[in-house]
């Protein structure tokens, strides 16, 4: 269960904040660790005056065991797999729409979004991102 009820009620800055990231369109260096992006995310929402829960969402291509292991291993959830950009995209907004449906008031929900558009496709990105503002959500 994402958000607990037994949790209290969230201060007006506690906020569940959410990074949906497309792997191919910003892929991580190589040359880099991995290990402390999740925490190198955390402080830079908290410097916003944001406190809060973090979760960090991913969305690729396939992926070695070894790749695999080093994202699960840096607290960031995979969705990967023979997926085009298209793919990826819808599944990415469906995860966004159910992530702002859990939570207990819409104006807790933090959205970052790293991906790219598909500017010769008609896709939904920004309409569902402004459905989502327009439902209260930081987006």
């Amino acid at each position: 269960k994402l958000f607990s009820a037994d949790m209290g009620e969230p201060s007006r800055c506690a906020w569940y904040t959410r990074l949906f990231w497309d792997l191919v369109d910003f892929p991580y260096p190589q040359d880099r660790d991995l290990q402390p992006f999740y925490f190198q995310v955390q402080r830079a929402i908290a410097r916003d005056s944001s406190d809060g829960r973090l979760s960090i969402h991913a969305y690729g291509e396939e992926l070695t065991d070894g790749n695999i292991n080093t994202y699960y291993n840096a607290r960031i959830s995979l969705e990967y797999g023979p997926a085009g950009k298209l793919e990826r995209l819808n599944k990415m907004l469906v995860d966004m729409l159910e992530f702002a449906h859990m939570a207990p008031c819409p104006s807790d929900v933090n959205l970052l979004i790293a991906s790219k558009d598909m500017p010769d496709q008609d896709t939904e990105l920004f309409d569902v991102m402004e459905a989502l503002r327009m439902r209260g959500c930081r987006v």
